[in-house]
């Protein structure tokens, strides 16, 4: 394929998650021939578990079901496992939310049991009430910044609900300098933002510049969750997938610069 045919020809993207050369993201940027600019605003680190959550894990072989929330809540729950000495029940029954967590797991040798049509912890909510009993035992592995309308759904209808946040999102401070060079140098055409939180911090760093730095930009947004956030201070979103993935949100961008939309 000629460069020119590419969708992103040339064109600048700025990625404000956790990503190294080889994650999906940043590969399919490349593929469609444009640049990825890494400035990553959130990153992610194991959390010292409380009391009762230790516990918590500590009774792994107690629970009916896992609930997976996020590709990291498998990748930092497992390695807690293996600190602890302790192995996953492979015949526990198991709900994640996204395909990529489900494959995860599946790497794993961990079958998933159900995975949410749309990848929100909402759509997993609804559909767990038809497929749990009152009085199982559910165990949510999440992050710091996850909603719990998992937990709370399940508890109304009589589920034993105990909830493990494993990791938290924090802000990487080194990049509040990197971020506002990039935009003033680089001037990325494309911004994709992947969670509320990069939302914020990006709005953050951008004070009174918030205009100035998304004129004329186009607007990337991951899913629901992440929309909320941009609207919340009223910019606009020219590309939103209606499945929550990397591989659907690059295709909605492909069709944005094909003039499909």
């Amino acid at each position: 394929m000629r460069e020119s045919t590419l969708a992103l020809d040339g064109k600048k993207c700025l990625i404000m998650r956790q990503a190294d050369n080889e994650h999906p993201l940043v590969k399919g940027v490349k593929q469609l021939g444009g640049t990825p600019l890494q400035v990553p605003l959130i990153a992610f680190k194991k959390k010292r578990l409380s009391e009762r959550e230790f516990d918590s894990v500590k009774k792994i072989h107690t629970y009916d079901w896992f609930v997976f929330t996020s590709q990291n809540g498998v990748h930092f729950f497992m390695e807690t496992l293996s600190e602890m000495g302790l192995s996953f029940p492979k015949e526990k029954k198991v709900a994640a939310v996204g395909s990529k967590t489900e494959k995860l797991l599946n790497g794993l040798g961990i079958m998933v049991d159900y995975v949410p049509e749309k990848f929100t912890g909402d759509h997993l909510a609804a559909a767990m009430r038809e497929r749990v009993s009152p009085g199982e035992r559910i165990l949510v592995v999440k992050g710091n910044l996850a909603r719990d309308v998992v937990g709370q759904v399940l508890k109304e209808i009589g589920c034993i609900v105990e909830d493990v946040v494993i990791y938290e999102t924090v802000f990487p401070e080194e990049n509040k300098v990197r971020l506002v060079h990039v935009m003033e140098s680089e001037n990325p055409e494309v911004l994709i933002f992947t969670s509320p939180s990069t939302v914020d911090n990006f709005v953050s760093i951008a004070g009174d510049r918030l205009l100035e730095f998304i004129y004329g930009k186009v607007i990337v947004s991951i899913g629901p969750v992440t929309n909320k956030a941009l609207k919340k201070y009223g910019m606009p979103i020219h590309v939103s997938p209606e499945i929550y993935t990397i591989d659907e949100m690059l295709k909605q961008l492909v069709l944005y610069y094909r003039g499909a939309f």
